[in-house]
């Protein structure tokens, strides 16, 4: 089993000290799943960067600030990763300057510090297709942007995750999102439309499908 595993959602992932038994254990049990990690850095030291260079296969740095220049720690990081480069061969690291009080997207109409919302856009959105958001009590909800964790799509501690990937509620939203955000009423504010990462996954798709069609 291929694809991407990203150990957080809408939280700071090395504040949970099972993180590295986690990705340990996806690693025994999914070897070619790709893992990645998005911190904002706070609590990332040398000791912490040298133990996921062997255990993560990405990991973004989102370092926050209102100047025009790294945090300490992060400044550490990066001449340290610089006159280390070996160390790091079989990670991609990107370290982002982040502003501290950017407004950010909508979060489907709940982001609190984006008070006019942008409705106008009406495109198809990617995630329902490519994510499964899982909710720290095993909940899965529609995507990264439901900040608030208000929908329902399943339960993995009840339900098998490939039942849930394929069950009725992510078949009409797939269905409805086809047709635009408006179908939806959870997206309707949205205004992400971004694909990030997800751009690798669609041209895989789309290489299978002209395969198939060649094959056929």
């Amino acid at each position: 089993m291929g694809g991407s595993i990203f150990l957080q959602v809408n939280n700071e992932p090395l504040l949970d000290k099972r993180l590295t038994g986690w990705v340990m254990d996806i690693k025994t049990r999914l070897p070619k799943c790709r893992i990645c990690i998005i911190t904002n850095g706070t609590l990332l030291n040398v000791e912490k960067l040298r133990e996921m260079a062997h255990l993560v296969d990405e990991l973004v740095v989102n370092d926050y600030s209102e100047e025009y220049k790294l945090s300490p720690n992060i400044k550490e990081l990066y001449y340290y990763i610089r006159h280390n480069k070996a160390e790091f061969k079989n990670i991609e690291i990107l370290i982002a300057r982040r502003y501290s009080k950017e407004i950010l997207a909508t979060r489907a109409g709940a982001a609190p510090n984006k008070p006019h919302k942008n409705n106008r856009v009406n495109s198809s959105c990617i995630y329902p297709f490519t994510d499964m958001i899982v909710f720290p009590d095993g909940k899965v909800g529609m995507c990264c942007n439901d900040c608030f964790e208000v929908t329902s799509f399943g339960d993995l501690n009840e339900e098998n995750i490939f039942d849930v990937w394929e069950n009725d509620k992510f078949a009409e939203l797939r269905n409805r999102m086809a047709k635009g955000r408006n179908a939806y009423s959870f997206c309707v504010e949205c205004d992400v439309v971004d694909a990030g990462s997800r751009e690798r996954v669609i041209k895989n798709q789309k290489n299978r499908c002209q395969r198939g069609s060649t094959t056929s």
